[in-house]
């Protein structure tokens, strides 16, 4: 039987073919983009790698395609929550708020875990599977000693199965699978969602230049 890991991995290759014909037909301009989201990267195949799933995920939202997810995983210093940031304040726009129970405003995951823990939040938890566009930046970073976090996010993504979402994590799919694989199976399975672990130095790490 595959382990976790083998079939996360199976997983990761089956979306990287779907996307390679795409990719093809529209090249899509790595140097344009880093400058789209205010990025230097250096040369560096991983920071391009990112530029390239934030950039398709943006010309879906402008072309009105089909909702997907864009997901940035990475160590701290890596740019991810940069270019999320980024494609959250840009691509919002393009979002008719009227009659949504919607903030346009990203949601730091492991704050709104404790307020879950207090009893509070629930309410806006489930306006929140249904808006329009969300941002949950940091997933899976609290300390989840219960399951409790893991079960709330669970839910919560399994309710935005056909809706446009960002996320950002410090933590690579296996390790978000060890915690829970529910939760890399969402992230993961769905076609044109764009997932990036980003495996790279630290910008504060390069040289300066």
């Amino acid at each position: 039987m595959a382990t976790t890991a083998e079939l996360v991995n199976q997983t990761l290759s089956q979306l990287t073919a779907m996307s390679a014909t795409p990719m093809r037909e529209k090249p899509i301009c790595i140097a344009d983009w880093a400058r789209y989201l205010s990025l230097t990267v250096h040369n560096d195949p991983e920071l391009e790698k990112m530029v390239l799933a934030c950039a398709r995920f943006c010309l879906r939202t402008g072309q009105g395609g089909v909702p997907s997810w864009l997901t940035l995983l990475g160590a701290t210093g890596t740019g991810k929550t940069h270019c999320a940031d980024v494609v959250w304040r840009k691509r919002r726009r393009a979002f008719d708020e009227s009659g949504m129970h919607w903030h346009p405003t990203k949601i730091y995951w492991p704050a709104l875990v404790l307020d879950l823990r207090a009893g509070e939040a629930y309410q806006k938890v489930r306006d929140m599977a249904r808006w329009p566009l969300l941002y949950l930046d940091d997933i899976c970073a609290e300390r989840d000693t219960t399951g409790f976090a893991a079960e709330q996010l669970c839910t919560l993504l399994g309710q935005r199965a056909s809706r446009w979402t960002i996320l950002t994590s410090n933590r690579t799919v296996e390790q978000i699978a060890q915690l829970d694989v529910r939760l890399a199976d969402r992230i993961v399975r769905e076609p044109g969602n764009e997932l990036v672990e980003v495996k790279t130095v630290s910008y504060a790490m390069r040289p300066k230049v």
